[in-house]
């Protein structure tokens, strides 16, 4: 795990064996700049109340977006010679199944710190 905030609190909470409060708090966006958009206000929006969150930015830049040749190129150089372990066509399909639709249902998580 790197070393960031989020990270930090999360190792954190399971050094004491509990485990992160995660709660769908909006849905239904299908266009990824309204997803974007929710994102940063909301996080503005809990800030504002005092919510002790643990995002490491303002929201709206989420790593989903499209990706630039640069990154490509690295990033396909990085997986060179990394195997990947066998999958079953079963497996396949649940997996495929398991993403479908995923990236419109609900707005990226916005982390909140428990007691």
């Amino acid at each position: 795990m790197s070393k960031n905030h989020r990270n930090n609190w999360l190792k954190s909470l399971l050094n004491q064996n509990l485990k992160p409060q995660i709660e769908l708090i909006d849905e239904g966006y299908k266009a990824r700049s309204s997803l974007c958009d929710a994102e940063v206000f909301l996080i503005a929006f809990y800030r504002e109340l005092g919510v002790d969150l643990v995002n490491g930015t303002d929201g709206g830049d989420g790593g989903n977006g499209p990706r630039t040749e640069e990154w490509k190129k690295n990033h396909s150089l990085m997986m060179k010679g990394k195997k990947k372990p066998p999958r079953t066509e079963e497996h396949r399909k649940n997996l495929s199944l398991g993403g479908k639709g995923k990236h419109s249902r609900s707005i990226a998580t916005i982390y909140r710190r428990t007691s």
